[in-house]
């Protein structure tokens, strides 16, 4: 699967790997790395849930 991100003009793909379903190392990484190019950081995620209540 493929998930696609815009931010800020820019399109971010993301591959998760073969793995993503058993290793949590992988899900961890895809995670933050959605969570960085989403939101911009981890305190940008939890302030975009407060603000509009889903993330």
């Amino acid at each position: 699967m493929i998930h696609i991100t815009i931010n800020s003009g820019i399109v971010c793909l993301f591959y998760p790997g073969p793995d993503r379903q058993t290793d949590a190392a992988t899900q961890i990484r895809w995670g933050l790395t959605y969570i960085k190019n989403t939101y911009g950081s981890p305190c940008g995620a939890w302030s975009h849930e407060q603000a509009d209540g889903w993330y």
